[in-house]
C-alpha cells in the first residue's frame, strides 16, 4: 500500500513539474507582435538623440518603470540624459501610469 502511494505521489509531482515548466515557457513567449514591437522600441538605444540611451535607462522595469537608482530617486530623481553632462528637470515618471488599465 505504501509503495502505491509513493509511486502515485512521485507521478503527481513529476506531472506538476512538467506542467509548470510548460506554463512558464508559454508565459515567457506569449507576447503579441505589437507587444514585441513595443518591447523592442523600449529597449532600443538608437532611438535617443544622440543614440545610446534606451527608454529603460530611466524607466526601469525592475523598479516599477521609474528611475533605476534608489539613491537618486530619494534625492529628487534627476537623471543624466543621452547627452553626457545634461540633466532633465524632474524624476522620470513611472511609465506604468500611461497604460490603459481597466
Amino acid at each position: 500500500m505504501n509503495k502505491k502511494i509513493f509511486v502515485l505521489s512521485v507521478f503527481i509531482l513529476a506531472l506538476g513539474l512538467f506542467a509548470g515548466t510548460e506554463v512558464a515557457q508559454k508565459s515567457l513567449s506569449s507576447l503579441t507582435p505589437l507587444e514585441e514591437l513595443g518591447k523592442r522600441l523600449f529597449f532600443d538605444k538608437n532611438l535617443s538623440t544622440p543614440p545610446g540611451q534606451e527608454c529603460a535607462a530611466c524607466h526601469a522595469p525592475n523598479v516599477g518603470m521609474t528611475g533605476p537608482d534608489e539613491e537618486i530617486n530619494k534625492k529628487g530623481g534627476i537623471y543624466e540624459g543621452a547627452v553626457k553632462g545634461r540633466f532633465g528637470n524632474r524624476k522620470p515618471p513611472a511609465v506604468g501610469q500611461d497604460l490603459k488599465v481597466p
